[in-house]
């Protein structure tokens, strides 16, 4: 058959049965353990615990969850080469150079080794340019088990695989403590559902298993969140506003100004907000000034940096910063109890102000723990506003920054003023340039 060309994505059954993934899996030479996890609306998936990035997310449709087959294959031990598609004939295959599995669009029968061999009940099919194969099916044929988990909608994938090239097998990891199938718990430390690290059930958030690094600075006893939507006649183009007035919140506990005022202040009649480093006549940096809140600024060394590992470090140092981003490249999630990703929609080009007050590193995953005001009354079922405390991965701000504005402010706190800031930044200035910079702006805060 002609190589793949396509991105493949399956078809999985549903069922009930939720696994726990151990921290590590033992492998076998010759029958190398299968550990994978792909969870809907997620554009990554665990390969032996290990998290990576996919170009296409897993997704829910007509009570079946559809999964890229090319990061499956993955998982699985399979490569590139041994993943076939023949356009003339519209057969699919995989090769483990012990089982060929085949099937066909449109049919019900599944081919082992060329030789019929399970009647399905869903035939593949053409979506979109895309093949989608049935992932229940594929995985029994290579002796390999399918479960989906309800509690976060993860398709999980365990067992054996069987017939792997000796050339393809998975490198052993280190530790066999726990069998995912007949012992989930031996090691409570890595239980995903009754021993969360601290007060934080991450695995239920969406983010992960083990806690290597949490920095919150919400130290405030009171509540310093807003929700934009609910800020007055602007509201949708008040992310700006209401992102400076939780700022100078946190950073000063006598400021009682709101949102509304800030509009006020700058753009009274309706318009985007802009930003600028240190310096520049824009609104935030205005406004920030106006109130003497302390802040600076850090420049990026080119328009792709990846400013990151500098953000973690000011967090670290306590402060709190200020993004001005494009949303849409932050994933979506609308798990109703999860806590990863947006959990509304926004085209390219919505430019968009959040805070970032925190970071989490869970399963070797940083997330920017954030205050993104675009919450539109949104609640999880304990009533927390569904935006306050969201969890952004630092892959998602990255590529989010890069595409807007690839700078950021810090904020500190008032009885905490930084008199020098790293190579790279800028000190806090009480009066604003003179001449009008060219500075991002912001409108973001749509629901779709």
């Amino acid at each position: 058959m002609k190589r793949f060309a396509l991105i493949l994505m399956l078809i999985t059954g549903l069922l009930v049965t939720p696994l726990a993934f151990p921290p590590d899996a033992a492998a076998e030479p010759g029958s190398p353990d299968v550990y994978g996890r792909f969870i809907v609306d997620r554009s990554y998936y665990w390969d032996n615990n290990i998290q990576k990035p996919m170009d296409a997310a897993p997704f829910s449709k007509d009570g079946r969850v559809f999964v890229p087959v090319r990061y499956l294959a993955n998982v699985l031990g399979l490569n590139e080469n041994q993943i076939n598609y023949n356009t003339t004939s519209q057969e699919v295959s995989l090769d483990s150079g012990f089982l060929e599995v085949g099937l066909k669009l449109n049919q019900k029968t599944l081919y082992v080794n060329g030789i019929p061999s399970v009647t399905m009940d869903v035939a593949p099919i053409s979506e979109n340019g895309r093949v989608f194969l049935p992932a229940r099916y594929i995985a029994e044929a290579f002796g390999i088990n399918v479960s989906y988990d309800e509690l976060v909608k993860a398709v999980n994938i365990v067992g054996f695989m069987t017939g792997l090239d000796d050339g393809d097998i998975i490198p052993p990891v280190t530790d066999p403590i726990t069998d995912p199938v007949t012992d989930p718990v031996t090691d409570p430390v890595t239980d995903p559902v009754t021993n969360n690290t601290g007060t934080h059930p991450w695995y239920e958030w969406g983010l992960g298993r083990t806690q290597s690094e949490y920095v919150d600075n919400d130290n405030r006893s009171y509540d310093w969140y807003v929700d934009q939507m609910n800020t007055g006649t602007y509201s949708s183009e008040n992310c700006g506003p209401s992102v400076v007035t939780m700022a100078s919140k946190w950073s000063d506990p006598s400021f009682n100004r709101t949102a509304e005022q800030a509009r006020s202040t700058y753009l009274p009649t309706g318009g985007w907000w802009s930003i600028g480093l240190p310096g520049a006549n824009a609104e935030v940096n205005n406004y920030l000034a106006r109130y003497d809140i302390p802040y600076s600024g850090t420049r990026n060394s080119s328009d792709n940096a990846d400013l990151t590992d500098d953000m973690m470090q000011d967090l670290r140092e306590g402060s709190i910063i200020i993004l001005c981003i494009d949303s849409s490249y932050i994933s979506e999630n609308r798990q109703p109890e999860e806590r990863t990703d947006k959990p509304y929609s926004s085209g390219r080009g919505s430019g968009h102000f959040i805070i970032v007050k925190g970071f989490a590193t869970v399963d070797s995953q940083t997330w920017f723990e954030v205050y993104d005001p675009a919450n539109d009354n949104m609640r999880y079922s304990d009533g927390t506003p569904k935006c306050k405390n969201r969890y952004y991965s630092d892959d998602d701000i990255h590529s989010a920054m890069s595409i807007w504005w690839n700078n950021y402010l810090t904020v500190e706190q008032v009885d905490n003023r930084s008199v020098s800031r790293a190579a790279g930044q800028w000190s806090f200035m009480t009066a604003p340039a003179l001449t009008r910079v060219i500075s991002p702006v912001a409108y973001g805060g749509q629901v779709n």
